[in-house]
């Protein structure tokens, strides 16, 4: 088995562990698509490194607090959407 099929199947195998313990709560392509989303931010800690990571999120966080109130409440509201 070449190392991509290996990938799959181990991914496949998680997937399946993760449906059993939701009890099919959440749509398999959801946990798929979650699945994606941390693989990314797992690539991007690991080709930046956690120094620079500190900084962007350093940044960040003092970009929030730039933020008015009006613009925290539509965040807020934007994320109690999902």
């Amino acid at each position: 088995m070449r190392k991509k099929e290996m990938k799959n199947k181990v991914k496949e195998i998680l997937v399946d562990e993760i449906m059993e313990k939701v009890r099919n709560e959440i749509s398999r392509e959801s946990i798929k698509h979650r699945i994606r989303k941390a693989e990314r931010i797992y690539e991007i800690f690991n080709k930046v490194g956690e120094d620079k990571m500190n900084k962007i999120v350093i940044s960040i966080v003092k970009d929030f607090r730039k933020l008015t109130v009006e613009e925290k409440d539509k965040i807020i509201e934007e994320f109690s959407k999902k």
